[in-house]
């Protein structure tokens, strides 16, 4: 199955497009009446979410091109999306500060969570569905228990706003990225931090866990790198100049990225079998090889000969007058 791409386009984008790999745009999905900030599909790809600056959020059946449900309840820009991994909830955060939890067979909100400092970045479901996690933009991560719609507990130690999340696939771990160049790596029964990462040259923007849950792949405006936590350490980096890197995902051992720079979308594919420790070296690389946080242009070398050799690219023109 290839992977979902979300990708977020806010100029004066008031639709959804959707594009096949080379082609022109195949699917445009209107109803918003401002600018569209956040995307998401749920698991089984039937529908797809959108939340405008209005703090209004669209879903619409993919099959049928059809709006199916419109959420209202925030008060400011939808700033991130997620379904929960096995029923019909669906999570939003917004620059109001709140969470709602949607039950979107019944057009309306079930739980509003309240507390945090700032804006809401990111957010994600936890793996079993107990949990929703957030990371917000005064740079602290709470878990929320959906049973009993109480915190259960909140990460203080960013030194900048949180901006992404991602769980491992097996064990009781979570990640978290920061504007604050860093990862940490944090155990989910004793809530305790495990280990954080060396800082990257620009805030990083988006994590994933690979899919044997060995590794943790980070993506920067200017970088990719690859990451252990037990003990921390850098097993590979990347020069990548794929801009404002928006999500992520990892199938037949590739990782697709999807990335904006004013009108376009780009989607990027690198080649993991040529980096570490896809490639077989499980040796960590030099930290005094990888780039200092205030020399972002003088990214280090990758194992491969170069970024042309593990990555390709396809570039999609969005239209302004939308």
């Amino acid at each position: 199955k290839a992977p979902k791409i979300n990708f977020s386009h806010s100029v004066v984008l008031i639709q959804v497009n959707f594009w096949t790999i080379g082609s022109p745009v195949t699917m445009s999905l209107s109803g918003h009446n401002a600018p569209v900030d956040c995307v998401n599909f749920d698991d089984d790809e039937e529908h797809i979410v959108a939340g405008s600056s209005s703090g209004i959020i669209k879903l619409w059946s993919i099959e049928k091109a059809q709006l199916v449900r419109t959420l209202s309840g925030h008060k400011a820009n939808i700033s991130a999306l997620g379904f929960h991994p096995f029923s019909h909830f669906l999570a939003s955060g917004s620059m109001d500060t709140n969470v709602r939890i949607w039950d979107t067979r019944r057009q309306g909100c079930i739980f509003t969570y309240k507390g945090q400092g700032g804006r809401i970045n990111c957010l994600k479901f936890s793996p079993d569905g107990k949990w929703v996690v957030t990371g917000s933009e005064d740079g602290t991560t709470k878990i929320w228990d959906l049973a009993s719609s109480k915190v259960l507990h909140e990460f203080k130690l960013h030194q900048g706003s949180v901006t992404a999340l991602d769980f491992h696939p097996c064990e009781c771990l979570l990640a978290s990225a920061s504007a604050d160049k860093t990862v940490r790596f944090w155990d989910l029964e004793t809530f305790e931090l495990v280990s954080v990462s060396s800082n990257e040259a620009k805030p990083i923007r988006d994590i994933i866990f690979s899919p044997e849950g060995n590794v943790l792949l980070s993506g920067a405006e200017d970088s990719l790198r690859v990451y252990g936590w037990e003990p921390s350490r850098t097993l590979d980096s990347l020069c990548m100049f794929w801009g404002k890197i928006y999500d992520m995902k990892i199938a037949h051992n590739q990782l697709i990225s999807g990335s904006f720079h004013h009108t376009n979308v780009s989607v990027w594919v690198v080649d993991l079998s040529k980096i570490k420790p896809f490639n077989g070296d499980i040796n960590p690389i030099d930290e005094a090889d990888v780039p200092a946080s205030e020399h972002a242009s003088s990214v280090a070398q990758p194992a491969v000969t170069s970024k042309e050799d593990v990555t390709s690219k396809e570039s999609y023109p969005v239209n302004e007058a939308a």
